[in-house]
């Protein structure tokens, strides 16, 4: 979604929140990409927490990104510098953004951070080269960069091509690595140059200090064409310096994909004996979470009636699949009313 900020938070609520929330579209939204950046002025606040409200409600993640001024720099060439990430952002004029990060918005709200390298600078800086484009750290506004939500869209459905989740979405090991990238020679040292993929270089220290603040690196491979995502996060944090399994934003898509296929079960559930109706459920539910969720229906999935204090009977849904995340096993308990 690109264009003016008020423009494409309506486009969102007609286009894809509405038909969504009113179970009208042909497809379920899984993530919400905005080529924009924010940054922790009022106005950029309380339009991330409009669009968190509304991915909160149809379980579905936005995902931004942010420049340097969210850091109140100028270029982000500077970024690496700063000592203790994980407290820059918080306090003083970041007061508003440390409030918002408190929210249950927040969990649906995912800012990346480090742009990559669209093309190479054109000549490479041969001197044979017709001609050899200016590369400058200090006018990144040169170079063609685009920005870090394309390469977590990528992630995310090659995640979800490969798996049937996106709980792999992240790390190297997973569909988070970026390959193939293109490069730019960028000054390290007085003597020491290093080829790089994106707009600036991210010791694993200080991603890992982003991550803590709530953002999402993407980390650039030193003479290298690779770029990857150490963790994709959402921007809930109650406290900074902390990274834990509801602030990854691999578990929300999980529990909003199994949200979506329980909601569509409701709509088509039988009136019938609640047991049986249980099984019914245990059974379609272990053909949607397949082949992540045991060998048969009743272990990984299982449903059972459960009354309510107002006597009303519900079906206990306990999900627990075989994967996990950032190596947590996961578990997910929902009520379903019956019939």
């Amino acid at each position: 979604v690109t264009g003016i900020g008020e423009e494409w938070a309506e486009r969102y609520r007609t286009q894809l929140f509405d038909p969504d929330y009113d179970n009208t579209s042909e497809v379920a939204a899984s993530a919400l990409l905005i080529d924009q950046e924010f940054d922790h002025q009022m106005a950029s606040i309380e339009r991330l927490h409009l669009l968190g409200e509304l991915g909160a409600a149809i379980q579905t993640p936005v995902v931004a990104s942010v420049g340097p001024a969210m850091f109140g720099l100028k270029n982000l060439a500077h970024l690496p510098s700063l000592p203790d990430l994980a407290t820059k952002t918080f306090g003083g004029p970041w007061a508003g953004w440390n409030l918002f990060q408190k929210e249950n918005a927040a969990r649906w709200v995912t800012l990346t951070v480090n742009r990559f390298l669209l093309r190479a600078p054109w000549g490479g800086g041969a001197a044979d080269a017709f001609y050899n484009e200016t590369v400058d750290p200090a006018h990144p506004e040169w170079l063609a960069f685009g920005s870090p939500i394309w390469a977590v869209g990528v992630s995310l459905a090659a995640s979800y091509s490969q798996h049937g989740h996106c709980a792999a979405a992240d790390g190297l090991a997973g569909t988070g690595g970026h390959r193939d990238l293109p490069t730019r020679e960028l000054q390290q040292g007085p003597m020491t140059k290093v080829v790089v993929p994106t707009e600036v270089i991210l010791p694993d220290e200080k991603a890992w200090d982003l991550c803590r603040a709530g953002f999402t690196p993407l980390v650039g491979q030193q003479n290298g064409d690779i770029a990857y995502f150490p963790f994709l996060g959402n921007s809930y944090r109650q406290a900074p310096g902390s990274v834990t399994l509801d602030q990854a934003m691999t578990y929300q898509l999980y529990a909003g994909q199994v949200s979506h296929r329980l909601l569509e079960l409701s709509g088509r559930m039988p009136a019938g004996d609640p047991v049986e109706v249980c099984q019914w459920i245990e059974v379609q539910m272990f053909g949607e979470l397949s082949p992540f969720v045991g060998e048969t229906p009743g272990t990984h999935v299982s449903a059972s009636p459960a009354q309510l204090p107002d006597g009303k009977i519900v079906a206990h849904v306990k999900i627990t699949p075989t994967f996990k995340i950032q190596e947590k096993p996961l578990e997910f308990e929902v009520q379903l009313p019956l019939r």
